[in-house]
C-alpha cells in the first residue's frame, strides 16, 4: 500500500509538537530551578518564561512535523 497523506499518523504534527513541548518543559523549568535565586526572578516571573519557552517550542514542533510529514507524501 502506497503511504498517502491520509495513512501518515502525524500528518498535523501533534505528536512532533508534542515532543518539543516537553522537552522544553523539562529544560526550562531545569534551568530556572538552578538560576531562581540567582536571576532574583519572582516565582510568577519563572512560571511566566517557563510557559513562554514552552508555547514556542510547542509551536516550533508542530510546524517541524508539518513540514515532514509533507515531505513524506513527497
Amino acid at each position: 500500500m502506497k503511504r498517502g497523506a491520509r495513512s501518515s499518523p502525524d500528518i498535523c504534527g501533534c505528536a512532533m509538537g508534542a515532543r518539543f513541548l516537553a522537552v522544553a518543559l523539562i529544560g526550562s523549568m531545569a534551568w530556572y530551578g538552578w538560576h531562581w535565586r540567582s536571576s532574583g526572578l519572582s516565582v510568577g516571573g519563572v512560571l511566566l518564561r517557563v510557559m513562554i519557552v514552552s508555547f514556542i517550542a510547542a509551536t516550533a514542533g508542530k510546524i517541524v512535523g508539518i513540514i515532514q510529514a509533507r515531505l513524506t507524501v513527497r
